[in-house]
């Protein structure tokens, strides 16, 4: 994060180009890596060249323009946790999970164009990895266009 905050210092007006290529990593770094790239005072544009998996969704949905080639994919799954305690510890990690589900459903519906919140919240309650090609992601406003290598 500290590469985007010298970026901002800068004050420039030009679009600033976040190529991903990711597998993704832990939720709450992409989270606040989402909240780095909104809080810019330049325009960032997201290229997804690869893959954009897992928390790696949350830096380009930050972005004011997003792109795939068309041969990248985009993956998303909702967070596991691994708890040890007593049945507090557990109802504190359920509610910790809940929230964290409806902070992500809102993410996904802010930065889609078709599928509502109870759509996203299903999705994000299970590990299960779903993908999507360039042009499912397009159809889903999860990009703005496709960028082919013709």
């Amino acid at each position: 994060m500290f590469s985007l905050y010298t970026l901002d210092a800068r004050d420039q007006e030009a679009p600033i180009k976040l190529i991903i290529n990711s597998d993704g990593g832990e939720t709450f770094s992409g989270h606040g890596i989402y909240d780095a790239i909104r809080d810019m005072h330049a325009p960032v544009e997201g290229y997804v060249q690869g893959h954009a998996m897992s928390a790696a969704m949350f830096p380009l949905l930050a972005c004011e323009k997003r792109w795939m080639t068309s041969t990248s994919l985009l993956m998303i799954h909702g967070m596991t946790e691994w708890g040890v305690g007593d049945a507090r510890s557990m109802d504190a990690d359920q509610d910790a999970m809940t929230k964290t589900i409806n902070v992500e459903a809102d993410i996904f519906t802010k930065h889609s164009t078709v599928k509502d919140r109870e759509y996203w919240r299903e999705i994000l309650r299970d590990h299960l990895p779903r993908y999507y090609t360039a042009d499912e992601a397009l159809s889903l406003g999860l990009i703005d266009a496709i960028i082919t290598s013709d």
